[in-house]
């Protein structure tokens, strides 16, 4: 007897990702899920260097000013608890002066930039936070009194136009940078039941419209978390973010699209370093400790040679 339905799809995939490229996870705090799971499987990986960023107009922002290689605007800037911050970036984006977040900011930016790269973005929300002092659209409210933020829905078309110009931006950066885009299965149900529901089908009715254009790839971890997940036994405690076996289960899947049988074994065996690595030896005695790191200095060392491109922790 079947207990559940097995998400299917009929989208061929055309993207075979191996270990020699670089990853860069764009958006909402699922995208900090899949880091470690790539950096597990052999991947130089990149997780939002600005900070967790929920919403595409957003992320249009920052990433037309990394491709222009611009500062921030002066006027995102504020003060935050003795540090600045940008209304442009999340609030753990920040540093003691205007002049350091500004270098922090070109720093992080400087990171994309160079070889081709693969984008993962993933998508959170449509509802925007608009300050009124700035007439800016931000990225995160820092706290600040709500009396300062009207918030609205992005209509669809300020949802096209915004994803049409973060890829118009990547491959401003680099031609040859591909993208992938995703829906965070995490709902935002503080805006409400039926808002976030509203919310999440406009970002995917977006990607789908923009989809043809820009020829991105787009990989489903909202649906398989809406529909081969349904039960309340694949959430954390918050019954809001999907728990380890969700996340292990939609990077199963994730594998599977872009990930060719070839470095799907690589990433097996580098997994199973990183998991000797982890291993606490119970033992207290000097000698076994030593063994022990002798073995994983070992491991890691023949995983190197045998594939230079590699950089392992």
């Amino acid at each position: 007897m079947k207990f559940f339905t097995s998400f299917k799809t009929t989208q061929k995939q055309t993207l075979n990702l191996t270990q020699k490229q670089d990853i860069v996870l764009l958006g909402s705090c699922f995208s900090e899920n899949m880091e470690s799971r790539f950096i597990e499987s052999g991947f130089r990986c990149t997780s939002n260097p600005f900070g967790v960023i929920y919403n595409p107009i957003s992320l249009s922002v920052l990433l037309e000013l990394i491709a222009t290689k611009s500062p921030l605007p002066e006027l995102s800037i504020i003060p935050i608890q003795n540090e600045f911050s940008s209304l442009l970036t999340h609030s753990l984006f920040r540093a003691d002066t205007k002049k350091n977040l500004q270098l922090k900011f070109e720093k992080a930016a400087t990171i994309l930039h160079g070889s081709p790269k693969v984008y993962v973005i993933t998508l959170g929300t449509a509802w925007v936070y608009h300050h009124s002092e700035t007439e800016l659209d931000v990225a995160n409210c820092h706290k600040l009194d709500n009396t300062q933020f009207s918030k609205r829905l992005l209509s669809l078309n300020a949802v096209n136009q915004a994803i049409s110009n973060i890829c118009n931006s990547i491959k401003q950066i680099n031609s040859a940078n591909q993208i992938i885009f995703t829906l965070s299965p995490v709902r935002h149900l503080r805006d409400g039941f039926v808002e976030n529901q509203m919310s999440k089908s406009l970002l995917h009715l977006g990607v789908q419209q923009i989809l043809e254009t820009f020829r991105f790839h787009y990989f489903p971890s909202y649906e398989i978390m809406m529909d081969e997940l349904r039960d309340y036994r694949f959430y954390e405690s918050d019954l809001i973010h999907p728990n380890k076996q969700a996340i292990d289960h939609i990077w199963a899947y994730f594998t599977d699209f872009y990930m060719n049988k070839s470095t799907q074994n690589i990433a097996s065996e580098i997994l199973s370093y990183y998991q000797l690595k982890r291993h606490q030896v119970l033992s207290q005695h000097p000698d076994l400790i030593k063994s022990h790191e002798n073995k994983v200095r070992q491991i890691k060392e023949e995983l190197i040679t045998k594939y230079p491109y590699l950089l392992l922790d």
